[in-house]
């Protein structure tokens, strides 16, 4: 990659942020747009822009590829609200790009783009079911840069996430896994399902290089998340074991929506590597435990 030059958005946020201060080390120029505040101390290295997205921005001449993660997120706010600003703060990127020099668009979707009620095993051609605000908010932009890919000639990678998992991480399974686990006994749902949907931010970051470093072109989807699922309770007996807590856990028979991600695409379209999920978790216990 030529132009070391890099948008990325939302770098006021978890993903944002450490995927700002991980492009830095990788000697990129991280021009890190922001709207309230950073969660950690600022990087001397990084650009910082504090700018509402709601509103007109201008990009730099000199960038040329934009990591696009801003986005507000249930629970932290309703769902109409999700769909509403993030409506906004999309259509506010898709004007700047069109102005800018941008050639290169990697945008942090969600597996939420499939609705509440997913299939068993999830593709990355599975049709959405039952969409809830945010999810909406997320198939309407991914629709609207398939659209922009093929006028604008602009190469897009649409990442759907998993649960992003890692010190500071919130409002997901396993975050709130940690939490529940303080408790004297916890409800284990789907205790005999499989699971991997999760990644660590570390692992996120080194697939963000990756793909940055190559030459895709025109418009994609790929799913990111771990490879070798897990039944639930396994899950449940490593956080148990790694943060030594003494709990019962009660098996729930009543089930809910579980799946498992496919990752047919991903190793043999991309050739890219899988970190297990066990190895994904227990970086993420090893982050809690310190």
């Amino acid at each position: 990659m030529n132009n070391k030059h890099i948008m990325v958005t939302g770098a006021g946020g978890f993903i944002g942020n450490n995927i700002s201060n991980y492009l830095c080390k990788k000697k990129f120029i991280v021009h890190a747009y922001y709207n309230s505040k950073i969660r950690e101390i600022k990087n001397k290295n990084i650009k910082y822009l504090k700018r509402d997205l709601t509103k007109n921005i201008k990009i730099n001449k000199k960038i040329s590829t934009l990591v696009h993660c801003a986005a507000l997120t249930p629970p932290a706010f309703d769902q109409i609200q999700c769909l509403k600003i993030n409506q906004k703060i999309d259509d506010t990127i898709l004007r700047a790009i069109k102005k800018s020099n941008i050639n290169k668009v990697i945008f942090l979707s969600s597996m939420s783009a499939y609705g509440k009620k997913k299939r068993k095993t999830l593709f990355e051609n599975t049709k959405s079911s039952n969409l809830d605000s945010y999810g909406k908010s997320k198939v309407l932009m991914e629709k609207k840069l398939k659209l922009l890919s093929k006028k604008n000639n602009i190469n897009v990678i649409v990442l759907r996430l998993s649960a992003i998992i890692g010190s500071g991480c919130h409002s997901t399974f396993l975050s709130r896994l940690s939490s529940e686990i303080k408790k004297k006994e916890v409800n284990v749902y789907n205790s005999r399902s499989f699971f991997n949907g999760c990644i660590h931010i570390n692992n996120l970051n080194m697939i963000l290089i990756k793909l940055l470093n190559r030459d895709f072109t025109g418009f994609d989807v790929l799913n990111i998340f771990s490879s070798n699922p897990v039944k639930i309770i396994t899950i449940f007996n490593l956080f148990k074991k790694k943060l030594n807590k003494e709990i019962k856990f009660n098996i729930i028979k009543k089930k809910t929506n579980q799946y498992t991600i496919s990752s047919l695409k991903f190793r043999k379209t991309y050739k890219l590597p899988l970190t297990s999920t066990i190895k994904n978790i227990n970086m993420y216990l090893k982050e809690l435990k310190n």
